[in-house]
């Protein structure tokens, strides 16, 4: 029996990102102008949050579930509970998703590597702050590609045989390109980068 995967394009909100917290992790402080165009960003991805949470909730409500993938989850999702319950209070949709899910009985598993993802973080916050983000272009992609090794095979691991997972992941990532898995896309992740890059350009 086939294997799908339903992708939603992960949509970060500021509370999703550990904006504040990672500055204060790599010794960075943003001037005040930075600052002000990052709550500015923001603001208008919330706003986008609720539209876009609007139309693929539906597509998913009448979908079984069996398992939830949500990335940057590297260790058992009861250790991180708590900060799934912080972020969902603070307004995120996607972590709202994940603990409805579960609260339904629906498995939250794991597929990142621990060290990879502080990478992720590292390079993130460095690009913004620290030097330009095109300079560090090919240090991101590269450790996009080795997460995307890392989900895909965590992902073939678990999921069974007529078993319908959702993946939660940034639009950027590709991960099931090579995959067996029926892979069906709730929202158009060339659309959702369009759609972001409209923001981040009225924003500033």
């Amino acid at each position: 029996m086939a294997r799908t995967i339903l992708y939603v394009p992960m949509l970060h909100q500021r509370i999703d990102t550990g904006f504040s917290e990672d500055c204060t992790a790599i010794g960075a402080r943003p001037d005040p102008e930075t600052a002000a165009y990052a709550d500015r960003l923001f603001a208008e991805i919330d706003l986008y949050a609720l539209r876009y949470w609007g139309q693929i909730g539906p597509k998913l409500e009448v979908r079984r579930i069996d398992n939830i993938y949500p990335e940057a989850l590297y260790s058992d999702f009861e250790d991180d509970r708590r900060d799934f319950e912080r972020v969902r209070k603070g307004g995120s949709r996607a972590a709202d998703f994940v603990l409805s899910m579960h609260e339904k009985g629906v498995p939250v598993v794991p597929i990142e590597d621990r060290g990879l993802i502080k990478e992720a973080t590292t390079l993130r916050m460095t690009a913004t702050f620290i030097t330009s983000h095109e300079s560090m272009k090919e240090e991101i992609e590269e450790n996009i590609r080795a997460r995307d090794r890392f989900i895909a095979r965590r992902i073939d691991e678990d999921l069974k045989d007529g078993e319908t997972g959702v993946l939660l992941l940034g639009a950027s990532h590709d991960p099931l390109l090579r995959s067996s898995i029926d892979v069906k896309y709730v929202y158009d992740p060339k659309l959702m980068l369009m759609e972001m890059q409209t923001i981040i350009l009225c924003s500033q």
